[in-house]
């Protein structure tokens, strides 16, 4: 009989992001097969929030922000001893320097595993000989270990898992929907999403442009104002943050991925993916490692990303063929079953 492991993880950022969500959906089925967690989180934030809806028991760790952590250490040591924790699994740098100061202070000989999700650039700092295992969300993410000195045998890539999706396929008519689903951020690319639609709308007048994301370090305003200057303001339309992406999704016949940066982990494809959708994407972070080259794009190339958004405009009956091999690969290698499976290896096998 496998043994029910009690994990601890620390999550310290304050927003609901990528690595939030690798971070809940690891829990998830970790707990589904029997064993208990926890969560370290910061009170009042967005990620604390979402972790108390998916129903974890949380504890209180410091903000980033917060430099006095010895009254939070000595709550986590209490906590650790009192309820036999015998996994710590840190998710960000800072919660991972948190766990060694944990593993010198607590009777309670706890493992601790780095689980790393986001784009920031590793050091090879000395907590990392604390460290049982490191997963990481891409081969991409992975490299940057490797660059960084780490031993690439400590380090076990791990998918995220999504489930199963109904494909939907919307009429073309009266015009074709493409779709970006990202945060409002300069590092998402939405300019380039722009200058293709503007490109496009000068040959053809029966596309949609949509974009859905909350505003981060760019507001609306600002895009509706370059979209006014390209003079594509009536085919261009903002839904705001949305509460069911899948949904937004569905509505749409091509899914674009535009980032200049970031897209480590890539949770926005995965969905584009597993609704059965033609995705095109710049080439960063992890998007080659899910897409075959012909749907890949340099970032910052408008002109190309016009281009093959046009390509299936002018054959329809490509956009569906494709996102139905998109969706065939979403559920061989993206499946949930896989990602349980894989993840209870990993914490197991330490």
């Amino acid at each position: 009989m496998k043994k029910q492991l009690k994990i601890l993880n620390l999550i310290d950022i304050p927003w609901n992001s990528a690595l939030t969500s690798y971070a809940i959906e690891q829990a998830q089925v970790l707990r589904k097969r029997g064993h208990i967690i926890y969560f370290g989180a910061v009170r009042n934030t967005l990620c604390h929030e979402t972790i108390k809806k998916n129903n974890f028991q949380t504890i209180d760790i410091p903000s980033r922000k917060d430099n006095l952590v010895m009254g939070a250490l000595l709550s986590l040591r209490k906590f650790i001893i009192s309820e036999k924790i015998d996994i710590v699994n840190a998710h960000t740098g800072k919660t991972q320097t948190l766990a060694f100061m944990l593993s010198l202070m607590s009777s309670k000989n706890f493992k601790l595993i780095r689980t790393k999700t986001d784009a920031k650039i590793p050091k090879n700092s000395f907590t990392f000989k604390r460290v049982k295992k490191i997963i990481t969300g891409s081969q991409a993410i992975k490299k940057s270990y490797v660059s960084a000195g780490l031993n690439p045998d400590k380090i076990q890539t791990i998918y995220q898992g999504i489930a199963d999706q109904e494909s939907s396929y919307a009429p073309f008519f009266p015009a074709f929907r493409i779709g970006i689903l990202a945060r409002l951020d300069t590092v998402k690319g939405h300019k380039y999403f722009l200058d293709a639609a503007s490109i496009i709308l000068k040959k053809r007048k029966d596309v949609k442009f949509i974009i859905a994301g909350n505003e981060a370090n760019i507001k609306f305003q600002a895009l509706e104002k370059y979209a006014k200057e390209l003079k594509i303001e009536n085919n261009v339309h903002y839904e705001g943050f949305v509460d069911d992406p899948i949904a937004f999704i569905k509505n749409c016949h091509i899914g674009i991925i535009a980032s200049i940066g970031s897209e480590v982990v890539s949770r926005a494809l995965l969905e584009w993916m597993s609704c059965g959708k033609t995705v095109i994407a710049t080439d960063v972070g992890c998007t080659a490692e899910m897409l075959e080259n012909d749907f890949l794009i340099p970032p910052k190339n408008a002109a190309l990303m016009a281009e093959k958004i046009m390509s299936f405009l002018d054959k329809p009956e490509t956009i569906e063929s494709v996102g139905i091999n998109n969706k065939k690969i979403s559920e061989k290698k993206y499946n949930l079953e896989t990602f349980a499976q894989e993840t209870e290896d990993a914490f197991l096998g330490l």
